[in-house]
């Protein structure tokens, strides 16, 4: 084997530092590849915890629509539950407010008359028109993994089976 550099045959000191070099190289490598197999193996794990904490989320969710269900019939709840369904309510009301005034916002867009001027010297301004009724397309939200429709059907029916029913 020549040297790179001036073409001289390499010593066997060099050919030691390629393979030395080589199995450096290599051990990187294998280290590298490792490394991002439990990289990978983390972020799968993580994504699997997020998700069961979403199935948390959905069974507090059952909880609350229960009680807040319970407290709209009338139903007698601790003072606390009944100030977290006040809050809802005024949350509600808050909701109701803004679609009203989306209302009347979209009221007035659609009212609003749009002029473009010809150009043209002593052209008047004529009405430009366009579809008032016009929504942009929105795209359908996911089907939900069943499993977690399933906890919150089974959440809702250990809530009802404990009150009895």
């Amino acid at each position: 084997m020549l040297r790179p550099d001036d073409g001289r045959p390499c010593q066997e000191d060099d050919m030691m530092a390629f393979e030395k070099i080589g199995k450096v190289l290599g051990n990187i490598a294998s280290t590298t590849a490792k490394k991002a197999g439990e990289q990978v193996q983390i972020t799968k794990l993580g994504i699997d915890r997020a998700g069961l904490e979403k199935q948390i989320e959905g069974v507090y969710a059952a909880i609350g629509r229960y009680c807040y269900s319970k407290a709209k019939a009338g139903e007698s709840l601790p003072e606390e539950m009944l100030d977290y369904c006040r809050d809802i309510d005024l949350l509600y009301q808050q909701i109701e407010e803004i679609d009203e005034e989306i209302s009347q916002h979209k009221s007035e867009r659609d009212a609003a008359e749009y002029t473009v001027s010809s150009g043209l010297s002593g052209g008047a301004e004529q009405p430009l028109s366009f579809d008032a009724s016009f929504e942009p397309a929105r795209e359908e939200a996911p089907a939900q993994d069943g499993a977690q429709e399933e906890t919150v059907e089974s959440a809702t029916a250990a809530l009802d089976e404990a009150d009895g029913k």
